[in-house]
């Protein structure tokens, strides 16, 4: 046998063993506006601490309990916009609802307004609320994104002015 003839069999050989391995299955299921989603341009998912799926969407904020869809809009419920681009979930299970809009000197999409909702007690506050007189920047100075990051699950915000990153935790301000 020629050195071809081994290569043929190796990579028959191969992709017998590959296709013998086992696939995950996957469970999928498409939801849209039909079940109850309030619109179809959807900016963010996020899955909380109790296992609720949310959705921000050009028109509000909306929970899905794996039955259905619940909102949450500016006009029903006070959020500060239906626009929701981002959701991120503090230490104290506040999810910290994320609204973008273009900056005025750039095309850099910064933070509009953040609103922020308790799961559980369904209270819904604005960040002006939330640190009235103690804000340590203001919003237009935040980039689009905002992260949770380590098992403290303390935010982290990015100025976009060099290399200043900002970190907030509920326990230590």
């Amino acid at each position: 046998m020629s050195k071809y003839d081994y290569t043929l069999l190796l990579i028959c050989l191969f992709l017998t063993v590959a296709r013998s391995q086992s696939v995950p299955h996957l469970n999928l299921k498409q939801l849209s506006t039909k079940d109850g989603l309030s619109h179809r341009q959807v900016h963010c998912i996020h899955q909380d601490q109790l296992g609720f799926i949310w959705v921000g969407t050009a028109y509000g904020l909306n929970r899905y309990d794996g039955y259905e869809f619940k909102w949450w809009t500016k006009e029903v419920d006070g959020l500060t916009s239906n626009k929701i681009n981002n959701i991120t979930e503090d230490a104290e299970g506040y999810l910290w609802l994320i609204s973008q809009g273009g900056h005025q000197a750039s095309n850099v999409e910064r933070i509009k307004s953040i609103d922020l909702l308790h799961p559980v007690t369904q209270e819904l506050i604005s960040w002006e609320t939330k640190f009235q007189q103690q804000l340590p920047f203001p919003l237009t100075r935040i980039n689009s994104d905002i992260r949770t990051v380590g098992d403290d699950q303390t935010l982290y915000f990015g100025t976009g002015e060099g290399a200043n990153l900002i970190s907030y935790h509920p326990r230590s301000g």
